[in-house]
């Protein structure tokens, strides 16, 4: 006799949504298209019915005739679908990349049979409900005890075909059929109140002889409660009418988003899109108060403005209470280049690293930046992010690893640890690529999240090397290197030399003809490792 598979408690199932949402995003963004926003407002919903213990049935065996059924009548949300099964077992979570590629079982909208777990075709709306009474009917005739479980579009139910099956499945008496409105309020073309109203939605319902309960899409105690309800209804079908959002994130803009390229959210999810224009200091006390209200804000714009106009909002609005909001300082470092010193953020790492309760970020090639995004949007807490203006090189492939807390070595040698971060990454495979045809061996390390730094690969380096370089495009007062040499002066003391701005601010001018004036090339990097070998022989 078949049982539920998976019983997760609460917490584990709230970690489960942010995973899913980050699949989403990442199998949606490979696509290049589908319907992101549509999966995010079901999130909860699906978890719950596939690992909250709420449904039977057996990936190893996914046709057999005791399961319970799924139907998703919205099929534009399919890769949130395809992501739950893939999770659940029923194929290889691999098969998630190919999403809407020719060949692929893995459809723009689900196909009935063609992957395990895919109980009917949908994508043109309003069909689902119908396909569920069948199933039901066909249980009833075969002595079949299985519940079947639809989840509808709001804007779905302006179809003519849902009422017809909402009629049928009353008179029919079917009381094992549980349909479940995804009652996010939007369509295609905007709010539903504005394109064809539904209310009095629940009483259209009752109205067809349901039983109705209305719940919180997103609170998982009480999608388990409802979901008891109506599974213990006798007489009639039941259902429940999910109140939820498309998407938890939000983006806030501080009117930079053509230069941040936050406009580009704007474009895709106008509704999770804010410009709250030039002023900082309201950017950060919304976003902190969007926090607050169970949503992810991104407060976006450049690191200077941020971390200057904006201190103490972050301080007591982010850090200091504690809320789940991520700030993006964008245009770090002096590669600003033309705009000048007034627009560069030299000593923002070192002003956000006096926070107790923040983690800060610093991808070093655009594969690692859309990776510590997401990464952050599962990370509950504040988080600080720091990009460049000038293009990164490409240094890892889509197959590389990203961890909050942990460094990655990205070369190996034995003579010298050379740990860098930011655009620092690829100047320091330069200069390991120069030493390499004299004769020495570093071993480089970018140091993707500097605070909490990753001690025990500092540890690490410094015992196997015995020498150790730091290059950051910050200040180094308060920077990545007085933190990483905290932890060897403490561990395992070694001579020790650090690339960064020494105390002064710089002038406009080419990005790269700053690094060379400023001692910021892999030219200084090897020099400061010939003094820290030295030292080393000593």
């Amino acid at each position: 006799m078949l049982s539920t598979p998976y019983n997760y408690d609460n917490k584990k199932l709230e970690d489960m949504c942010r995973d899913l949402r980050l699949t989403v995003i990442d199998i949606t963004t490979r696509a290049k298209s589908g319907h992101p926003s549509s999966c995010f407002s079901a999130v909860e919903i699906m978890a719950v019915l596939y690992f909250g213990g709420v449904m039977k049935y057996n990936p190893d065996d996914p046709w057999n005739l005791e399961r319970d059924r799924f139907i998703l009548s919205k099929g534009h949300a399919a890769p949130l679908l395809y992501s739950i099964l893939a999770k659940a077992g029923f194929f290889d979570e691999d098969l998630l990349k190919s999403l809407r590629e020719v060949g692929s079982p893995v459809q723009g909208h689900p196909i009935q049979g063609i992957l395990p777990g895919i109980e009917a075709t949908t994508g043109s709306l309003g069909q689902g409900l119908s396909l569920g009474i069948g199933h039901s009917l066909a249980g009833r005739l075969n002595s079949l005890d299985y519940n079947i479980f639809v989840l509808l579009g709001d804007g779905e139910c302006e179809e003519g075909q849902i009422w017809e099956a909402a009629m049928a499945a009353s008179h029919f008496n079917i009381d094992n059929l549980i349909a479940i409105v995804d009652y996010n309020k939007y369509q295609e073309t905007g709010p539903i109140s504005r394109e064809m109203g539904l209310e009095p939605f629940a009483e259209k319902w009752k109205s067809f002889g349901w039983s109705v309960h209305e719940v919180n899409g997103h609170n998982i105690k009480e999608i388990k409660e409802k979901l008891n309800l109506c599974l213990n209804k006798k007489g009639s079908p039941s259902v429940m009418i999910a109140h939820t959002v498309k998407e938890k994130v939000v983006v806030l803009d501080g009117d930079l988003g053509n230069s941040t390229k936050a406009d580009r959210v704007r474009k895709e999810f106008p509704d999770r899109f804010f410009n709250i224009g030039l002023a900082e200091s309201n950017l950060v006390g919304i976003g902190s108060g969007i926090a607050s209200g169970g949503l992810i804000p991104y407060i976006v714009s450049f690191s200077s403005f941020l971390l200057c106009n904006a201190y103490d909002q972050i301080r007591l609005s982010i850090a200091m209470s504690n809320v789940n909001a991520k700030v993006v300082g964008s245009h770090g470092g002096i590669t600003l280049g033309k705009d000048g010193p007034t627009q560069m953020g030299i000593e923002d790492l070192a002003l956000i690293g006096g926070f107790p309760t923040f983690i800060s970020l610093v991808p070093s090639d655009p594969i690692m930046m859309h990776k510590i995004v997401k990464a952050s949007a599962d990370y509950v807490g504040p988080v600080f992010i720091r990009s460049s203006r000038v293009a990164m090189p490409h240094i890892y492939d889509e197959k590389a690893k990203f961890k909050i807390g942990k460094a990655n070595i990205i070369r190996k040698g034995n003579d010298v640890a050379i740990i860098a971060t930011g655009l620092m990454v690829s100047i320091a495979l330069d200069a390991a690529a120069l030493l390499e045809k004299e004769g020495i061996k570093a071993m480089v390390i970018d140091m993707l999240t500097v605070k909490p730094l990753d001690k025990d690969t500092i540890i690490e380096a410094a015992r196997k090397t015995g020498a150790v370089v730091t290059a950051e495009e910050h200040l180094l007062t308060g920077g990545m290197g007085c933190n990483i040499a905290r932890i060897v002066s403490e561990n395992y003391p070694v001579p020790m030399k650090f690339i960064g701005l020494k105390d002064t601010y710089v002038e406009s001018g080419d990005p790269f003809e700053l690094l060379e004036k400023y001692n910021l090339t892999s030219n200084d990097i090897v020099k400061a490792v010939h003094e820290v070998l030295k030292s080393k022989r000593k």
